[in-house]
């Protein structure tokens, strides 16, 4: 779980390395901002993402930084899912950032 939330965390991150330039609005979250609430938010506040597509992914990421944390309670069967949910968030945000112009 733990290498599917560390996917999840670089690709947004890079995500917003991305779009920052054609935002015009450098990325420069605060010193106690989370290294991954900040870049998500930052995806938001720029309309790359949704309000809702916001929330969903960082209820994904919530579930995955819960079950790293619980690793005796993790299952195969959740692994699977939490996999199979990470790429298609991913492959969506990919096509966000590819077609992303300024708002």
């Amino acid at each position: 779980m733990d290498l599917i939330r560390a996917a999840l965390e670089e690709f947004v991150e890079e995500s917003v390395n991305k779009i920052a330039p054609k935002t015009g609005v450098p990325f420069a979250p605060g010193p106690k901002a989370s290294h991954f609430r900040a870049p998500l938010d930052y995806l938001r506040d720029h309309h790359a993402i949704t309000v809702d597509e916001h929330y969903a992914v960082n209820g994904i990421y919530k579930m995955l930084s819960n079950a790293g944390v619980h690793k005796l309670e993790s299952s195969l069967e959740l692994a699977r899912v939490a996999r199979n949910l990470v790429i298609e968030w991913l492959l969506l945000l990919s096509g966000r950032v590819e077609g992303f112009s300024r708002p």
